[in-house]
């Protein structure tokens, strides 16, 4: 005779795979095994299985929530395809770019044939106002919006915009309608160095030398020299070429 609190388990069918088992669960605090109605898999590997197709239908059933606009990641249309994306003839619109730059960076003047010897690949191309700030391709990839540059100074460019700053100078007529009312050079009574100076500076340091010994040898600190290379600072001075 069966006792009067004794639970009885009846069998289940597995979700997954169909098998008949009993759920069954042992506790090694009591030394017993207690019902464990709740499991609908008879093992790890169809419990494994049944939690992906739960995470699958929750996901189907609220990505339309959270796409386009609707994500807080959000930064504009024209990343709907890939982070990549710059338009369909974007290879095309590049090589303009080069082409009327004369195949030069414009802040390092490193050419192509330079480039691609170091990076093994063509000079990039830099979109001054962000390619995630437009809704369409043809005004983001605009001749006026886009300049030529180096590896190096692309990925500086990048940063400062990350920073909210403009930390190289572009010739190009809004930045230099800004400057206008600017005191340059030595002309800028907080100046500590000079033309011609800053010129040997940037020489040295596209002959990759120390910031820290061109800072010792100018007597300013690290920091101006690094403002200088970035071009936050004297970005006016063109860099004498090593020979």
């Amino acid at each position: 005779m069966a006792e009067k609190n004794s639970t009885r388990v009846l069998p289940h069918t597995c979700a997954i795979c169909g098998a008949v088992f009993t759920p069954l669960k042992f506790r090694p605090s009591l030394g017993v095994f207690k019902a464990y109605t709740g499991r609908e898999s008879c093992s790890a590997e169809c419990a494994h299985i049944a939690k992906g197709r739960r995470t699958a239908k929750r996901m189907k059933e609220t990505r339309d929530q959270w796409v386009g606009p609707n994500n807080p990641m959000w930064k504009g249309s024209c990343l709907r395809r890939n982070k990549s994306y710059r338009g369909p003839d974007w290879a095309q619109v590049a090589e303009s770019i080069r082409k009327r730059d004369g195949y030069q960076c414009k802040h390092c003047h490193m050419t192509q044939a330079e480039h691609e010897a170091r990076w093994a690949q063509a000079l990039e191309v830099h979109h001054k106002v962000p390619f995630s700030e437009f809704t369409d391709y043809p005004r983001a990839n605009r001749p006026a919006n886009l300049v030529t540059l180096c590896k190096t100074c692309h990925m500086r460019a990048d940063r400062a915009i990350k920073q909210r700053q403009t930390l190289l100078t572009f010739e190009d007529e809004p930045r230099k309608k800004a400057r206008e009312d600017l005191v340059l050079g030595s002309n800028n009574p907080r100046a500590k160095l000079n033309e011609s100076q800053v010129a040997e500076i940037k020489r040295r340091l596209l002959c990759r030398e120390p910031h820290r010994l061109i800072a010792a040898d100018y007597g300013v600190r690290k920091t101006l020299i690094s403002a200088i290379s970035t071009g936050q600072n004297w970005g006016h001075v063109k860099a004498n070429r090593p020979a």
